[in-house]
């Protein structure tokens, strides 16, 4: 196995001065014999035809180039022969282990790996959150509670303005006929006038109630969908976090 990630450099590399040292990591200017193995692996990439992997634009409909992060490291072997060492970033289409690359600490897509088994649970839980969010009980609950809040929200508006309006007008009926009428019809008037506004203060109070009550019953429908979801949605994420925990013990 250790013998197939040690490659050799197809060039000739016997002119080439051994560094003696790393490089700072986070800038630096990369040494020949690094440059010449990067270079012999991109070559090697390209060659591929086996690789379930988009690396780079495609002339196949709906494939986004998604690209992926190569390293060499350069090496010498017990035979003191100048080589280097190839890895990979995360996971080529679904296998993380190729032929001459060094394998990850911990193999996470092995069939006897724990986490293949919880990543469909999470993909199942997902799976069930879609469900409820396309639901067509779930779409018409959500519209039917939006158009009540609009509904009711114009309705009482409307109201308002409406008593307002009638206020004004009982106030300037009363300013009209304060000369005109005797103080007995005066009196009867203002009584009249009285009882409407209470009548139409009522009224509005009723009208209230009504939206409140259509409103609550239109959320509740709601709720019971909305709830269902996030309680999924926590699940997931709470499930998620235990994986990611898990797989960190596994490099620990």
């Amino acid at each position: 196995m250790i013998s197939n990630l040690f490659l050799r450099f197809k060039a000739d590399v016997s002119s080439f001065e051994i560094p003696k040292k790393f490089t700072f990591p986070f800038y630096y200017k990369p040494h020949p014999l690094c440059v010449l193995a990067a270079e012999e692996l991109q070559n090697n990439i390209i060659s591929k035809t086996d690789w379930n992997h988009n690396f780079w634009k495609s002339n196949k409909e709906n494939q986004i180039p998604i690209g992926k992060m190569f390293g060499v490291l350069l090496v010498k072997n017990v035979f003191g022969e100048i080589g280097y060492l190839a890895a990979f970033s995360g996971k080529i289409g679904d296998k993380n282990i190729f032929p001459h690359f060094v394998p990850p600490v911990y193999d996470m897509l092995d069939e006897k790996s724990f986490f293949l088994a919880e990543r469909d649970n999470l993909i199942r839980i997902s799976d069930e959150i879609s469900f409820w969010e396309n639901h067509s009980d779930y779409m018409e609950a959500k519209l039917n509670h939006q158009n009540n809040i609009k509904n009711s929200q114009n309705d009482l508006s409307e109201a308002k303005v409406k008593l307002k309006f009638d206020k004004k007008i009982r106030d300037q009926k009363r300013l009209d006929m304060l000369n005109v009428l005797s103080e007995i019809e005066y009196g009867n008037l203002c009584e009249e006038l009285k009882k409407e506004s209470l009548v139409k203060q009522y009224r509005f109070k009723e009208l209230i109630a009504f939206w409140k009550q259509k409103n609550e019953e239109s959320f509740n429908k709601l709720k019971f969908f909305e709830d269902k979801i996030q309680e999924l949605k926590l699940k997931r994420k709470n499930q998620s976090i235990e994986v990611q925990e898990n797989l960190f013990k596994q490099y620990s």
